[in-house]
């Protein structure tokens, strides 16, 4: 699997060398609050060095919020989790020194190979249901669940980045206006709404998150943040492809009302059920097979000419699309986070009102992006489709009247019916044995008229 593993980008200009006792090899990613490097500690290990942009270290919202993620990821048991070697975020280059697991993320391995074997899926949602376990039983909520924060480590995924995990909210702490913090189509319903984060808005992320691994697609879809978010609220999850017996397991993570989900442990518990020796590490060990998700992704048939073309364009438009998501950096593969996101809920004065959600992007500047409100609670009426108030078809008039008037149809002119006169054939070798035979033939046609 090493020699699979992806090339580390080089350091950039301006990066240190050496962040605490780790001398640091390369760019591992960047995002808006910082970097994360790959180092080596004193001891020869491969470590990750995440530290803050050096233009936020001076901001104490940020330092708080740094220092808060070392501690949280300290309070949770390491084996499904990436284990904090050295807490530095009390420096003045804030930095936190973890386990580099080597692995990609579950959400590259998606895009790129498709749905995971049904074998790794349930793996998958074993291993995150343990850290979940883990997580809750630390008196923490991760609030960040995705595929991006699982890695497809050779022991079997682990989940990580704890930047915006919290201790659970109480139920009163957004019915004002708020700020809820999270990625777009992973974020609970309740919260889109106004609603707590508590440890069943996890159990939410991780219904979409196996939903996402087995069928290679989102349960809500795709598309603007808005339009998201109002499917998440409103409509059924599409679960297509999606086998027995995880089915019942995610339909019940992904219900609207928090509390007809399970709890993390229950999710274990049924996962486990499924297994002969009901032991989580040796279930995860049966079934994860880390080679299918090493090297690159399988051949796939060539398409025929005709296709060839449009498959090309499909392609370049998909790998941009993904760089401008991703936020690549050209010639260097150093993968951009995009910034945090925000979901400012906001309550209207007017009794009864229902609360305004705005959906915004944060870069690392500082500078938002918002999108268009997105309304309603997590409880309300699915939206009906809007009646078509197409005109009657011309042709069949429903009511007697004057014919709408039409577009006048373009003449075509005529072709030419004379041939064109053949000019500069060159004779083939026939015409080099038989000259007369060929001028014959290369001779115009009589006029007809």
């Amino acid at each position: 699997m090493d020699a699979a593993a992806p090339k580390i980008p080089p350091l950039a200009a301006g990066d240190p060398p050496v962040i605490g006792r780790c001398a640091l090899l390369g760019r591992l990613g960047a995002g808006g609050m910082g970097v994360v490097y790959l180092g080596r500690a004193p001891d020869g290990r491969r470590v990750a060095v995440k530290t803050l942009h050096p233009a936020m270290a001076g901001d104490p919202e940020a330092r708080r919020r740094f220092h808060g993620e070392a501690a949280y990821a300290q309070r949770v048991a390491s084996f499904c989790t990436a284990r904090v070697l050295e807490d530095g975020s009390h420096r003045d280059r804030p930095y936190i020194v973890t386990e580099y697991i080597e692995g990609p993320p579950l959400s590259r391995v998606v895009e790129r190979r498709g749905p995971l074997p049904p074998g790794a899926v349930t793996a998958v949602g074993i291993g995150v249901a343990v850290a979940l376990v883990a997580i809750h039983g630390a008196g923490l909520v991760h609030r960040d669940l995705k595929p991006a924060n699982v890695l497809l480590a050779p022991s079997g995924p682990r989940v990580i980045d704890f930047g915006i995990a919290c201790e659970p909210e109480p139920a009163e702490a957004l019915t004002e206006a708020g700020m809820v913090m999270g990625s777009p189509g992973w974020i609970a319903p309740e919260r889109l709404t106004g609603g707590a984060a508590t440890a069943a808005a996890d159990v939410f992320g991780w219904g979409c998150l196996v939903a996402y691994a087995a069928t290679g697609r989102h349960p809500f879809g795709t598309g603007p943040m808005e339009g998201l978010a109002e499917r998440i609220m409103h409509l059924r999850p599409d679960l297509d492809g999606l086998e027995e017996p995880l089915r019942p397991l995610v339909t019940a993570a992904l219900a609207k009302d928090p509390a007809d989900r399970p709890a993390a442990v229950e999710l274990l518990h049924g996962l486990l059920s499924l297994r002969a020796d009901g032991d989580a590490v040796a279930a995860i060990a049966r079934l994860w097979q880390p080679a299918d998700f090493a090297g690159p992704p399988p051949p796939r048939h060539r398409p025929r000419l005709r296709t060839g073309i449009a498959a090309a364009w499909t392609t370049a438009a998909a790998v941009v699309a993904v760089g401008a998501a991703m936020s690549i950096e050209p010639g260097t593969g150093v993968r951009h986070e995009p910034g945090r996101v925000e979901v400012v809920v906001s309550t209207p004065p007017v009794t009864g009102a229902e609360p305004v959600t705005t959906v915004r992007r944060v870069g690392g500047d500082g500078t938002a992006t918002p999108s268009p409100g997105v309304t309603g609670s997590a409880s309300a009426r699915p939206p009906q489709p809007t009646p078509r108030t197409d005109p009657p078809a011309t042709r069949h008039p429903a009511t007697p009247g004057p014919a709408p008037s039409r577009p006048l149809p373009v003449p075509v002119p005529t072709p030419s019916v004379t041939p064109p006169v053949p000019t500069k054939i060159r004779p083939p070798r026939f015409c080099k044995r038989h000259p007369r035979k060929c001028d014959r033939l290369l001779q115009p046609p009589p006029d007809a008229g």
